[in-house]
């Protein structure tokens, strides 16, 4: 699921760099490329291996790369050199492997990503004619905020990217790529909805699931969600109320919600006779 994740909404190499950020207006224009190895060296084969979760052996296909000299040009670094969700495959590799402290002393090893022009398309003008902004994919950004969670249990990094990206929203305007930006919103805050439904933080939470069931109203496993938050609150009622909200559409979902208000209710019965008619 990690992985999944990463290709479709972090989205290095789904479309052939759309995952690297470009101020310029055409954010598909990496497309020109006809593989993913000519967009960087091995780039393919990096690829397919995440694909079958054989996290060694992208650690060992990165550290013989490194040591044959072969990346040329700034952004193949970037896509080699740390480990963060794919820095940015290496640090998703070690993120996956349990290595955290490692993906942390990998991203440490970078330069501020917005500090200066080391990462941006504009001081590589023979390599990238035309382009502006910056190098850094955004899975790389996310990777950055999400291991101190890990390590330390802090959030911080992942609200500072979650500023980050709603600035970009507002910067695209009507851009063609806002959406991808608006998915990407949604995933920092479902991760961050996660982490504080994992430590029990309901208020919190409840007001994050109110904030994502406004962009997406049509999201059953969300809106279960905050059925979920408000029994926690012991509001059995409003609990049932926002599980009917998706009683015609989802007739798993809803009996499985129905047994857990049971369960809260402590009509155990009730509950077992729920799971049984499913």
């Amino acid at each position: 699921q990690l992985q999944s994740r990463f290709h479709n909404v972090l989205g290095l190499t789904s479309t052939y760099g759309s995952g690297f950020e470009s101020s310029a207006p055409d954010f598909t224009s990496l497309s020109r490329f006809n593989s993913l190895d000519e967009l960087t060296h091995d780039l393919g084969s990096l690829h397919e291996l995440s694909t079958r979760g054989s996290w060694e052996a992208i650690l060992d296909k990165i550290s013989q790369t490194r040591a044959l000299f072969l990346l040329a040009k700034p952004h193949e670094h970037l896509t080699y050199l740390t480990s963060w969700f794919n820095i940015t495959y290496q640090v998703m590799a070690l993120t996956k492997l349990r290595r955290s402290d490692e993906a942390s002393r990998e991203l440490t090893a970078l330069h501020d990503f917005d500090d200066g022009a080391h990462y941006r398309y504009e001081s590589h003008p023979e390599i990238y004619p035309n382009r502006k902004g910056s190098l850094v994919p955004f899975a790389l950004r996310w990777l950055h905020a999400l291991i101190p969670t890990r390590i330390g249990n802090r959030l911080d990094r992942l609200y500072t990217l979650l500023d980050f990206v709603r600035g970009r929203i507002r910067e695209k305007g009507d851009d063609c790529s806002v959406e991808l930006c608006k998915k990407r919103e949604r995933f920092v805050m479902s991760c961050l909805l996660g982490f504080h439904l994992g430590h029990k933080e309901f208020g919190v939470s409840l007001e994050l699931i109110k904030e994502l069931i406004k962009r997406d109203p049509l999201d059953h496993v969300l809106v279960s969600k905050l059925g979920y938050v408000q029994m926690q609150f012991g509001d059995v009622e409003g609990a049932k109320a926002t599980f009917n909200r998706i009683e015609k559409s989802n007739e798993n979902l809803v009996g499985r919600n129905k047994a857990l208000v049971h369960v809260v209710a402590k009509d155990y019965a009730a509950a077992v006779r729920e799971h049984r008619e499913r």
